[in-house]
């Protein structure tokens, strides 16, 4: 008798969004409730974020909260309106924050990540086929996998170096055309091995960490693979963010 054919199930994937900034470039808007909540045609931002993680195989996230970050649980609940799980990591009140890298580690010590997560900032509106970016970072071979864009039009100054399957990131951004072979910037998104962020453990109760620092100090050991975005992104950190987000989602476009 031949076995029932069987599915494998679909592995989970989890995403980790670092929503737990102060906001203050949105002045006003950032005041009474947190940037990762801003209205974007009179719905909050993360309501759409979500959806779009959940379209593209996200089943899990965690939100690393901080300011406000009451009023984030308080809207997004336990996920399941947005097709996924959502579990929350606190970063602590502002007086504690431990940066980006510092929330990845606190969430890490809760024994919240996956071996193999993704990680976004909560005002960040992306433009990626998720999937294939999953698919990269599984089949490089590197423990870290980031998405790049060509930046040689000057969109902003640039920060990332390619050279054949890894990249050089720097923190300190130059303006493209400067007498530098940085041709790209960081998309906002990556895909990280647990193991990178235990390594960043060196037992301080409070940690603060730039996420940005370690991915600089990643792609100087060839730990980081890039991955390559074509469509732009929008971010809703500031109010010409959001107002540039809103036109193009009026016009049709993701």
């Amino acid at each position: 008798m031949q076995p029932p054919d069987v599915t494998p199930p679909t592995p989970a994937r989890q995403c980790v969004v670092l929503s737990g900034g102060l906001g203050t470039r949105l002045g006003e808007l950032g005041r009474s409730r947190p940037k990762h909540l801003v209205e974007v045609l009179g719905r909050p931002f993360a309501h759409r974020q979500l959806e779009w993680l959940a379209t593209q195989g996200v089943t899990e996230g965690v939100e690393c909260i901080g300011h406000l970050g009451d009023a984030i649980r308080a809207e997004l609940g336990d996920g399941s309106p947005f097709g996924l799980s959502i579990t929350y990591s606190d970063d602590g009140d502002a007086t504690s924050r431990p940066g980006t890298g510092g929330a990845l580690l606190l969430a890490h010590r809760r024994g919240l990540l996956h071996e193999r997560f993704c990680v976004l900032y909560g005002d960040s509106w992306l433009r990626l086929d998720l999937r294939a970016l999953w698919e990269a970072a599984d089949g490089s071979g590197a423990p870290a996998t980031m998405a790049v864009i060509d930046n040689r039009d000057g969109r902003e100054p640039s920060n990332v170096t390619l050279s054949d399957d890894r990249l050089r990131y720097s923190k300190a951004p130059i303006v493209a055309g400067a007498g530098t072979d940085m041709t790209h910037i960081d998309y906002g998104i990556s895909v990280l091995n647990r193991k990178l962020i235990a390594g960043l453990d060196d037992g301080t109760e409070a940690p603060r960490l730039d996420l940005a620092d370690a991915m600089a100090a990643w792609s100087t050991r060839d730990l980081v693979a890039p991955f390559e975005a074509h469509l732009p992104y929008d971010e809703v950190g500031t109010p010409e963010g959001v107002a540039r987000l809103e036109a193009a989602l009026l016009a049709g476009g993701r």
